[in-house]
């Protein structure tokens, strides 16, 4: 028995809610799950041995567990069979003895015995338990032992089965299912005689196991692979109905659905539809029979709807019918067809037709012959094939055939070598040879070829450089001079994958690569490190004097759960044309630097989805690659205090093209993408500005000014070459709102990782910010004081959640006064809100209402028209090592260690010895968060581990300063949360020549950051951090930074 393994990725964030006597009340998964687990009375289940086999008798179902197989048969509710059969399958295990056995009043348990050939059997390898209860039945299997692991159970429907529902998406789908639905693990059946079946699963614990699929097909519903020692279970909820005859729409094949369904500007769009006899003789008889089809966008928008009538007098099998589909524009669109009758009879479904209407351009296919074809169309410009190393034959073969399909395309032709076979292993002169014999075959056939894919997980450096790709590079230039070889095909573009990469700069991976090429899985571009990142590698590429290579980004991925996750597959056009446009301007990297995309990070993608039709990012970036095909390297257009604007510039001989999108995360569907208004100065006298998919948008030129409506899904601007184009910057002052500035943020609750300080530390991207404590729980507020009275007349939000706050300033009588009151607001990632100027040096936003359950605020920004570059501010931090401060402790901890690191699933951690010196200096460097754990030691003072409390740090400044305020930054980094971590009890104490004076006692403190403020000026020459007490089981004792602000 053999198993197939596909996965997808982790469950939906949300549960629509459904119709049904007693599905109508259970609105999520997890209230679902908890009915579906209700006890019923025992008096209410019958259990009955009848010869091998077991009779299930409940008031809503009965069935039988085969004796012989012990897997569940002949389900039945309200005299109609749901569940003719259930099947499992082991993998690779052949199953020696079956023992069925009833335990308890209610359960009936079969155990499977496992006989591998030359092994010892394996009693009670795998357990499937069947738990009756009055209204639900729970099956749970477990397997026990690591080799025995499979197919999780297939359930074949009952013949009278006439829908199936999705719970997770809320379609429709007659049955037999023609087009497979994947991932629909939360169903239910619906049948002629007015019964439905609901079906749920729970795997390792969690209402839906993310990281393998089912699907529904046929009459069949299954369930994807498990693994050993754990748990899944699958309730079937069965329900009588009103005994009223459920008729369903019969099941239709779209035939456009087995094609790439693409459609092309200018023609005409159209589905034919073909119902097979056997599935609408049912429906002889019934009169005004029509086909009812709906199309919807790419933002679930309802952009066509018809009917076309239904004529089955002909008795053709199939009856085959075209349907007109009258879209207005360019796009990816799903169209759903269904059948009713003029009494409107019929139970209706969703067959689904997922099509793309696409814009001719001159510099791309219109072929979907072969996936070469396919990548020149929508605008990939590598494909990556793996060869078989067993069989050189083979490899020839299609390196010949890749080479003949490339003729004609921009396409570059690469292999991706993944490992050597077993008879080569990790012998490097043996892998050189085949590498010789391999390329000496093919020769230049193959362009470029990736040597071992993903080393960093698997590999140590040196290993990695002498074992594979040295003997590889040698051997291949020398069977093949042509053919570029690529390295070192690192997955990631963080700090860890950049030290790698510099431990092979010291290996001499710059004699043995032609070309570099990274996996970068950076996550979205546009609202995170990757720009850093990529800068970073830069740096390490440039000080090795490699900066001649090219670059390639040959993965990346993004995450969906099928065609019905509409959010997730239009929320990746903005991903991945924000990440071509940032690598490009970052690292050179043009579309045909660029393979392919895991999109789900489960399997491979090809732009396609384990189907033929495109999704929209396929769409999206056949525009974008036809735009900027051949013009020069993009560089970024300022917008000055704009920064949520961004724009890519591509100067070209005979145009330019600027690609243009506004900073916005997971736009909700049922909201407007948000748009703002931006401008240029120009001399072209006519421009041309497109939408994503290519449709005009309006633009407005006058007097050689040029306005936009930009929003979050990108744009395009094309204007003649050599024109100028310069954006209208605005200019709002300076953000005092900045800790760098002597800002100082503190809040009502904080999640422990996600300070107050995250708001104000420059970070507009998502990797820091402020986010409150407990789900549920408004209003919040976020009180920033400056570093001194400073006149603002501008905020600025960037947020996830707010669609309630107020802003308010401490005014000149020294209460709150509110200056802007917001309710009710639409999603935005970014809002700006400006009032009437006003001296202050506190600003306190308020979030009384969120779109999700709790306040996260990335930064928040306060405006000052006259403060320019830090003028006019009124404080500085002295107790930075910058600033002359020198800092010693009661004691320091120093240590040597063995450091493993295990990257990305490597089979040998990498074994480094570190020094960890939390030195008292490392508390006076201005940094308050890190992003590593490698960055923490550095950063932080840590006392001994086994000083006794208390322990003190101590900061001297460079002569006497006066002070307003002290802050003290606590551990915060990953799991390390202040109230599990961080310090909990602390004296602020300065120095008056004689003595240390407590200023203020801190006690029970579970925050990263305090702020001790003086009633009045304090004049010192140093401060003392006394620790009294630590939230740490453990007793550590840390402080990240400590600052003390004072006039100038």
């Amino acid at each position: 028995m053999k198993l197939s393994w596909t996965r997808t990725d982790r469950d939906r964030r949300g549960w629509p809610a459904h119709r049904g006597r007693r599905w109508g009340r259970l609105l999520t998964a997890g209230a679902l799950l908890a009915a579906a687990l209700a006890t019923a009375a025992p008096p209410e289940v019958t259990i009955t041995k009848e010869g091998d086999a077991y009779r299930i008798q409940t008031p809503s179902y009965e069935g039988r567990v085969n004796g012989k197989t012990g897997l569940l048969e002949k389900m039945a509710v309200g005299g109609g069979v749901v569940v003719e059969s259930v099947a499992i399958d082991l993998y690779n295990t052949p199953i020696s003895r079956i023992d069925v056995v009833q335990e308890g009043p209610a359960t009936v348990v079969a155990y499977f015995t496992a006989a591998e050939k030359d092994k010892p059997p394996v009693e009670k390898a795998l357990r499937v338990s069947y738990e009756v209860e009055r209204d639900t039945l729970r099956i749970k299997t477990l397997s026990t032992v690591g080799r025995v692991s499979g197919r999780g159970m297939r359930f074949d429907l009952g013949g009278e089965a006439q829908m199936v529902r999705s719970l997770e998406y809320g379609e429709t789908v007659p049955v037999p299912v023609l087009q497979g639905r994947s991932p629909w693990m939360r169903v239910k059946y619906y049948y002629r005689n007015g019964a439905t079946l609901g079906i749920l699963n729970q795997g390792a614990g969690n209402p839906f196991n993310a990281n393998e699929n089912g699907g529904i097909g046929g009459t069949v519903y299954s369930r994807g692979g498990y693994v050993a020692n754990s748990e899944y279970v699958y309730t079937l909820i069965p329900e009588k109905g009103d005994g009223k005859e459920t008729l369903g729409a019969p099941p239709m094949q779209v035939v456009e659905a087995s094609t790439p369904a693409v459609f092309w500007q200018g023609e005409p769009v159209a589905a034919t539809l073909r119902i097979a006899k056997k599935d609408y003789e049912k429906l002889l008889g019934h009169k005004g029979l029509r086909v009812i089809h709906v199309v919807e966008d790419t933002f679930e928008r309802t952009v066509a709807r018809g009917e076309t009538p239904l004529d089955l007098s002909s008795g053709a099998d199939p009856v085959e019918l075209k349907v007109a589909l009258d879209v207005p524009r360019l796009g990816w669109y799903r169209a759903y067809f269904t059948v009713n009758d003029a009494d409107n009879r019929l139970l209706e479904g969703k067959e689904r037709l997922i099509f793309s209407v696409l814009r001719r351009q001159a510099n791309m296919g219109e072929e979907f012959d072969n996936q070469i074809q396919t990548d020149y169309t929508i605008g990939l410009g590598r494909i990556r094939l793996h060869p078989n190393l067993g069989n050189l034959d083979e490899c020839v073969k299609q390196a010949e055939q890749a080479r003949a399909q490339a003729e004609g395309t921009d396409v570059f032709v690469s292999w991706q070598i993944d490992g050597p076979p077993g008879n080569v292993g990790r012998d490097p002169k043996k892998w050189g040879d085949l590498c010789f014999a391999l390329f000496d075959r093919v020769k230049d056939n193959i362009e470029r070829i990736e040597i071992i894919n993903e080393p960093n997980g698997t590999l140590q450096p040196k290993e990695y450089i002498e074992t594979f790709l040295r003997p590889a590079y040698e051997n291949i230039k020398r069977a093949s001079p042509n053919t570029q070889v690529l390295g070192p095909v690192l997955c990631g573009i963080s700090a860890d994958q950049a030290r790698y990469l510099e431990e092979l700069y010291q290996l001499g991976l710059k004699e043995v690569t032609d070309e570099l090429t990274f996996h970068p899985y950076a996550g979205n571009f546009d609202d995170g490190s990757a720009a850093d990142n990529m800068r970073r590698l830069l740096e390490i590429i440039a000080a090795n004097g490699d900066t001649a290579k090219p670059i390639h980004f040959t993965e990346a991925g993004y995450f969906h759960r099928g065609w019905s996750d509409v959010p997730s597959l239009r929320e990746i056009v903005k991903l991945a044309v924000s990440q071509y446009a940032w690598q490009n301007a970052v690292m050179g990297i043009d579309h045909r630097h660029n393979f392919y995309y895991f999109t789900d990070q489960m399997g491979y993608y090809d732009m396609w989805l384990r189907a033929t039709q495109l999704t929209p990012a396929a769409v999206a970036l056949r525009t974008y690659t036809g735009f900027v095909k051949g013009q020069e390297r993009a560089r970024r257009l300022d917008f000055g205090s704009r920064e949520d604007v961004r724009a890519f510039l591509y100067p070209g001989p005979q145009q330019q093209v600027a690609v243009l999108w506004t900073v916005a995360n997971w736009v909700p569907t049922a909201a407007p993408d948000p748009t703002t208004e931006v401008a240029f100065t120009t001399q072209a006298g006519t421009v041309e500005y497109l939408d994503a998919f290519g449709n005009p948008q309006p633009a407005t030129l006058k007097d050689g000014r040029l306005t936009l409506a930009v929003g979050s899904f990108p744009n395009y601007l094309i204007l003649p070459a050599g024109t100028t184009l310069a954006p209208v910057a605005e200019k709002w002052g300076t953000n005092v709102a900045l800790a760098s500035l002597g800002a100082i943020a503190e809040s009502t609750s904080e999640e422990g990782t996600s300070p107050a300080v995250g708001a104000i530390d420059g970070d507009t991207a998502g990797g820091s910010a402020w986010r409150s404590l407990t789900p549920n729980e408004f209003p919040q507020t976020l009180t920033v004081t400056l570093a001194g009275p400073a006149p603002v007349n501008r905020v600025a939000i960037w947020g996830y959640s707010p669609r309630g706050y107020d802003v308010e300033v401490v005014g000149a009588a020294g209460d709150w006064v509110k200056v802007v009151s917001r309710r009710d607001q639409p999603y935005a990632r970014f809002r700006t809100e400006a009032f009437d100027p006003v001296v202050t040096d506190q600003v306190r936003l308020t979030v009384v209402d969120g779109v999700g359950d709790r306040a996260e605020i990335a930064e928040f920004q306060v405006y000052s028209a006259v403060a320019a570059g830090g003028a006019g501010l009124d404080l500085i931090n002295w107790a930075l090592k910058g600033n002359g401060a020198t800092a010693l402790a009661s004691s320091e901890m120093i240590k040597e260690t063995a450091v493993a690191e295990q990257d990305w699933g490597a089979k040998q951690p990498r074994i480094t010895q570190m020094k960890l010196e939390g030195r008292a200096e490392n508390a006076i460097d201005g940094k308050r968060l890190v992003a590593n754990w490698r960055e923490f030691f550095p950063t932080t003072w840590m006392a001994a581990p086994a000083a006794p409390l208390p322990q003190w740090l101590e900061i001297r400044f460079a002569g006497p300063k006066t002070l307003s305020s002290v802050a003290v930054y606590t551990i915060a980094f990953a799991t390390w949360s202040p109230a599990t971590s961080g310090v909990r009890d602390w004296d602020v104490q300065t120095w008056d020549g004689q003595d240390w004076v407590t200023a203020e006692r801190v006690t029970g403190n579970t925050k990263v950051s305090k702020v001790t403020r003086f009633r009045k000026p304090v004049q010192t020459d140093r401060i003392r951090i006394v620790v009294n007490a630590t939230n740490d089981p453990e007793g550590t004792v840390g402080l990240m930074e400590v600052e003390a602000f004072g006039t100038k």
